[in-house]
């Protein structure tokens, strides 16, 4: 944005220059931080508000600008309005994991079962995983007590470590 504005200043060197840039990126929005001057910066965010009994509106909203840092909290913020910084399928399976863990009789079956679904849309250091591993652990989910839990919740520098580990032994 300052490459563009500074060509537009060089273009209109009597006149005012007024840049509005809209973006959908929380990477945007978390590069423009460092650089937001209250000043001279505003944010304005739209939002679309449902309507009672007609169409839905458009709601313009002079909003503060906050440092938020970290881009997933951008995603969570009123820019963006969304639940959560993960994906639908990950929200969906994480709230079966919850329900899983407030269930006494959860069996290994299903503990193993949602793993792999989880495995397949968190990362490997996903925080999720420590409190699953050490749940399913205390709960005696997994095959050998007091191993983190199937291979697919271990993560690979855990597992290059525990392969380097039986090589030597």
């Amino acid at each position: 944005m300052a490459a563009l504005l500074d060509v537009t200043q060089a273009m209109a060197t009597q006149a005012s220059v007024q840049l509005i840039v809209a973006t959908h990126s929380p990477l945007v929005m978390a590069s423009v931080e460092p650089r937001f001057d209250a000043q001279q910066d505003a944010w304005f965010d739209l939002d679309l508000i449902p309507g009672k009994d007609g169409p839905a509106r458009v709601q313009f909203v002079q909003r503060p600008f906050e440092r938020l840092g970290d881009v997933s909290h951008w995603l969570v913020s009123d820019a963006f309005d969304l639940p959560s910084a993960r994906s639908r399928e990950a929200e969906g399976l994480l709230a079966e994991a919850e329900r899983l863990l407030d269930q006494p009789r959860t069996t290994r079956a299903q503990a193993e079962q949602l793993t792999q679904q989880l495995s397949t849309v968190l990362g490997e250091t996903d925080p999720f995983w420590p409190r699953w591993r050490l749940a399913g652990a205390m709960r005696q989910w997994w095959p050998q007590p007091g191993l983190p839990g199937p291979a697919t919740a271990v993560s690979k520098p855990a597992r290059r470590r525990a392969a380097i580990k039986e090589k030597n032994a």
